[in-house]
């Protein structure tokens, strides 16, 4: 048996970079992985990659900085299993440039992906995950 066998992972940008690998290597030790993304292009490509794999994954299209969103997905991962035991917060984004020549809205950009979105993600989850330990 592998490790993860039986266990509902969530990561976050997990459709492309360090995320995808993430992804793979959960999938290998025999996690079902919910690959959250907001790119439903790249979202497409990296499930076809897995199940071309062998590997049990899926997908929600997720804008992590949005709070409708992050609940969504994990609306929909409850509902399809009943549990979550794995989260990785792992989307992240930066706009690289002097300080003096980054917008407001670009800022506000990274800040909801990196920031708000480990919170809203981690504020969903863990009542979930909190329930499995009791």
């Amino acid at each position: 048996m592998k490790r993860l066998e039986g266990k509902i992972a969530i990561v976050t940008g997990g459709s492309r970079g360090i995320g995808r690998a993430i992804v793979r290597s959960l999938a290998l030790e025999g996690a079902t992985v919910v690959i959250a993304a907001r790119n439903p292009e790249d979202l497409v490509r990296a499930l076809a990659e897995s199940r071309g794999e062998g590997l049990h994954v899926e997908g929600v299209a997720t804008d992590i900085a949005v709070e409708k969103s992050v609940d969504r997905l994990v609306e929909q991962v409850v509902k399809d299993h009943g549990r979550i035991d794995i989260l990785v917060n792992n989307a992240g984004m930066g706009t690289f440039k002097p300080v003096a020549e980054l917008s407001v809205a670009e800022f506000d950009t990274m800040w909801g992906t990196n920031m708000r979105g480990v919170f809203l993600a981690t504020k969903a989850v863990l009542p979930h995950m909190m329930r499995l330990k009791g």
